[in-house]
């Protein structure tokens, strides 16, 4: 346990909590301070049908694209490894590294595309944020050229 649970659970067995304002209250949170005035009655109606803007929504697409495109070139980048070392050890290591090289060229090719794209989606979305929300960094693709 750490110093301040400490001295949190202290002041609690001191009483110090009690009669707080608000206390036994639920927490109100529909106060949305964060949303510009003119927006809050359509976010309102938004949540309170289990919806949620289309920036949110966007943010989570992009989020889960980003984690799939990571794992992609990860995964493209191993199996070229491991081509490139079997071709090594290969009695046609010549042909065999020829086809793993124009195979390489061709998904490396087609992985830049789409990092491309992404990041032409994020700057998209960043600029479709309200102020104050988060903007999503861009892949930097000439570092992750470099690992390839």
């Amino acid at each position: 346990m750490s110093v301040i649970d400490e001295i949190i659970r202290d002041a609690m067995r001191k009483g110090n909590f009690e009669n707080l304002p608000g206390a036994g209250k639920p927490l109100n949170l529909e106060d949305d301070a964060n949303t510009p005035a003119d927006q809050r009655l359509a976010y309102k109606m938004l949540r309170d049908n289990n919806f949620a803007p289309d920036w949110i929504m966007e943010s989570k697409e992009l989020d889960t694209l980003r984690g799939t495109l990571m794992t992609r070139v990860n995964r493209a980048i191993s199996r070229h490894r491991t081509a490139l070392d079997a071709a090594s050890r290969s009695s046609t290591s010549d042909t065999a590294r020829a086809n793993d090289e124009a195979n390489w060229r061709g998904e490396k090719a087609h992985l830049r595309d789409e990092l491309i794209a992404f990041n032409r989606r994020v700057l998209s979305y960043n600029l479709k944020v309200p102020r104050g929300a988060a903007h999503k960094t861009l892949i930097d693709i000439d570092k992750v050229l470099q690992t390839w």
